[in-house]
């Protein structure tokens, strides 16, 4: 036995709550506990109605099933129903053949022995249908095909009038009557999709019926994993609607291939399958993290954890998928409707994705698939400009998370540090300076010498008093991202220190970083912003951040006062 379940993927961190996601786990939940129930009930009956029409045919095996019943059965089962008409065309057709084989087969068929029937038996495996049987049938239908067989079959058609066969028949229709009513008034029937008997309403209402509380959890965990991100990745509306194309494109997928099916298809599988597809070009690289339990010969079962990127395991789940449809669909699975929905879900990202629609129309910062960013890229990029002498990319760009390995002690008695802010923007930065606009005045090259202490950080709050004294440029949106630049004082004993304030969001990234990153997103953009002023600022002392960090290793703020105020605490210290 082999159990796996995926617990979560290194893309899981959102910018927002998920509302959307959320709300559909809740409606498929709600509407599976408030139907459980009754599905239960329904699928005993419609079982037990099943039951009674096929006993009777059973019993009578040379009356005629109806043709909605027929598609449902499997190609095995469908073959030996064929090979057993074409004995009732013979039986009609040519009365007096029959009659001499019925004769000519009474005294060999009474003598048979178990050696004989199993010898009949190969050889009508071998020959009928061209051979064909021997691999689709299982022994149970290739014995209700063999002479002895036939031989019964026929013997109990000439021996019943005519009339009791018609009597027979409609007995027959009116279990199948029966049936029908009893399948229509399930909720699956009435609310999932039927490829036979389409409607507008079951298009959009099968996906968020679940047949059992496993299917449901199951397609749940995947709608999170996949869809919390894709969600925030292509916003609330947008998702929605996507999520909605993908269920429909994945059920009329199941309907081309099954066109006369009157199994109702029911689940969220197919749209689920296509937010799957999405994630899989979208997140690629994405590592995913399984539970597994392998339970084989040992008393003792196996299990653990293990990683594997997304362009591994998803492309393995849809072959698998595949395959189950080409080989092993008998229509009860609907094994086509993830196909469908995947691909469809897989065409749009990739649209997407070569057309640059998220970063052109929806204006959403495109996250970075790749996370091992080298820096010799990025130096390459600064340095082709300039006249500089080759330097070793690893000791010219400080890695983040090396500079914030220490948090600074708190102390107190210390006298407040005098900070003088001003916001500035970014024009340029050369291996050696850094271009600024301050105020009004463009251009102002600062270097090295010119800087004491840099300090970076995230800030969750931004209080509009507070912050609206130092952002002369507006006030950031929350969170901000912000570098600060404190000047080196001309009077070591004064208190007074000038800042230089850099907002992330008024950044002219293209001006300084290469256009593959510039589609990562903004707490991305924003750490490798810090590193090229890191690199520039060779001599300059970084401060470290106080305690918790978002997942690029960034220090984290509850407000612009506390990062002032650690700054401050930072300098008296060092100096």
């Amino acid at each position: 036995m082999f159990f796996l379940i995926p617990l979560g993927h290194s893309k899981l961190t959102v910018k927002d709550f998920p509302y959307l996601v959320a709300g559909i786990i809740l409606i498929c939940t709600i509407l599976t506990g408030a139907t459980f129930s009754a599905m239960q009930n329904d699928a005993e009956d419609v079982e037990s109605a099943v039951e009674n029409y096929l006993s009777y045919f059973n019993r009578y095996p040379y009356l005629s099933l109806t043709n909605e019943f027929l598609i449902t059965l499997p190609a095995n089962e469908r073959m030996v129903y064929d090979i057993q008409r074409e004995w009732v065309d013979w039986y009609f057709q040519s009365s007096n053949e029959v009659d001499e084989f019925l004769k000519s087969n009474e005294r060999r068929m009474s003598k048979r022995t178990v050696a004989s029937d199993v010898a009949d038996f190969v050889d009508s495996a071998g020959q009928s249908k061209g051979g064909m049987l021997n691999g689709m049938m299982s022994f149970e239908d290739q014995v209700n095909i063999s002479p002895k067989a036939k031989y019964d079959f026929l013997l109990m058609l000439s021996l019943t009038p005519v009339k009791r066969a018609e009597n027979q028949q409609e007995n027959l229709n009116e279990r199948w009557e029966q049936l029908k009513h009893i399948s229509a008034n399930t909720l699956v029937n009435r609310f999932g999709f039927i490829p036979a008997h389409p409607t507008f309403t079951g298009i959009f209402t099968y996906m968020f019926l679940q047949v059992g509380l496993f299917h449901m959890l199951f397609n749940m965990i995947f709608l999170w994993l996949a869809g919390a991100k894709m969600e925030d990745t292509w916003g609330r509306h947008l998702f929605a609607a996507l999520y909605i194309l993908f269920g429909i494109v994945a059920v009329l997928t199941h309907t081309i291939v099954h066109p006369h099916s009157i199994i109702p298809v029911v689940g969220a599988s197919g749209a689920i399958a296509g937010v799957m597809g999405a994630f899989f070009v979208r997140y690629a690289k994405a590592k995913i993290k399984f539970f597994y339990v392998l339970w084989l010969i040992s008393l003792v079962p196996h299990k653990g954890t293990f990683e594997a990127r997304a362009y591994v395991v998803l492309p393995m789940w849809f072959l698998i998928e595949l395959v189950y449809g080409l080989y092993f669909d008998k229509g009860d699975v609907a094994y086509w409707t993830q196909v469908g929905g995947f691909m469809t879900g897989v065409i749009v990202a990739l649209a997407f994705k070569y057309t640059d629609f998220e970063k052109r129309i929806l204006n959403r910062e495109l996250d970075d698939d790749d996370e091992n960013v080298k820096d010799d890229v990025l130096i390459a990029f600064q340095e082709s400009n300039i006249d500089a002498t080759e330097k070793n990319p690893e000791t010219i760009v400080p890695d983040i998370a090396g500079l914030n390995g220490a948090a600074v002690k708190d102390y107190s008695g210390f006298t407040t540090q005098l900070f003088v802010f001003n916001e500035i923007l970014i024009n340029h930065i050369t291996d050696g300076e850094v271009g600024i606009k301050v105020k009004r005045v463009n251009d102002i090259l600062i270097g090295p010498e010119n800087i004491e202490f840099i300090a970076v950080g995230r800030i969750d709050r931004i209080d509009k008093n507070e912050a609206g004294k130092i952002f002369s440029l507006g006030l950031p949106n929350e969170p901000a991202y912000v570098i600060t630049l404190v000047k080196r004082s001309k009077n070591p004993e004064s208190a007074t220190r000038e800042v230089y304030l850099i907002n992330a969001e008024k950044c002219q990234y293209p001006k300084f970083l290469p256009n593959e990153f510039l589609m990562q997103s903004s707490e991305k953009k924003f750490t490798l912003l810090t590193r090229l002023l890191l690199k520039t600022f060779k001599d300059t002392t970084y401060i470290h951040g106080p305690g918790p960090r978002t997942e690029n290793n960034l220090p984290i703020y509850d407000s612009v006062d506390t990062m002032t105020r650690h700054i401050q605490k930072s300098i008296k210290k060092i100096g």
